[in-house]
């Protein structure tokens, strides 16, 4: 599903430079669930927002689903991400004066879909996460653990190819938290390809792998499919 070789990312500090990435590689297969980890300054997000296509690498190739995507102009890059991904972030991200639902309707019109069918996908996918009965909703009127799964609704509405999840649950309880994590592991369940950055051993060790940076550069990547017995979501 992706690859991506030989990932540096650089940073000009006036008279310094500042190497955040250094020649990463990394894959991930179709319906892997992968979690990022490591210290705060590790790397975590740049190299995700790298492969995400939110930021550019110095250098390096990303290719996914067979398209070399660091080959593409501006507007092709935005295509490919608003038609292949879904994001969700540790701040939700959340058009404020919109309800849940109309959150969840933006992207699906932005990306051509029927202004009927946009609202009748995004109420099914809110129902899917437990808020069928938050509809109408702003995000002023949801709690933090609501607001996420929101997000989460927004992310898998068109069926991406690839969720990236940055830190989803930093800001969650940890009832919360598990609720947003039981959601991810059904979404995997099912097929959909994950992958997330998080500080929390707890839930990274809920993925098939664990990819630790450190300094900018990978001191482990673990599968753990064969190692542990899969923590099955909360019913209900």
């Amino acid at each position: 599903m992706l690859s991506a070789k030989h990932i540096v990312k650089k940073f000009n500090n006036g008279e310094s430079e500042m190497v955040i990435l250094k020649g990463i590689d990394f894959s991930v297969q179709t319906g892997e669930f992968v979690s990022i980890i490591g210290r705060s300054g590790a790397g975590k997000s740049t190299l995700m927002y790298i492969l995400s296509l939110l930021d550019q690498p110095s250098s390096g190739s990303i290719e996914i689903d067979g398209t070399a995507t660091t080959t593409l102009n501006a507007q092709k890059t935005v295509d490919f991400r608003l038609n292949n991904f879904g994001f969700i972030f540790q701040e939700y991200a959340l058009l404020p004066e919109l309800t849940a639902v109309e959150n969840v309707v933006l992207p699906l019109l932005m990306r051509g879909e029927k202004e009927k069918m946009a609202y009748r996908i995004s109420a099914k996918t809110l129902e899917e996460v437990g808020l069928g009965h938050r509809l109408h909703n702003l995000p002023s009127q949801l709690s933090g653990g609501e607001q996420q799964r929101v997000s989460i609704a927004r992310a898998i509405a068109h069926n991406p190819k690839i969720i990236f999840a940055d830190e989803p649950t930093a800001n969650l309880d940890t009832a919360r938290s598990r609720e947003i994590m039981d959601i991810f592991i059904r979404l995997n369940h099912a097929g959909q390809t994950i992958i997330m950055v998080t500080h929390e051993l707890e839930y990274a060790e809920l993925t098939d792998r664990i990819v630790e940076l450190r300094d900018g550069a990978v001191i482990r990547d673990e599968s753990r499919r064969a190692q542990k017995k899969r923590r099955k979501p909360t019913e209900g």
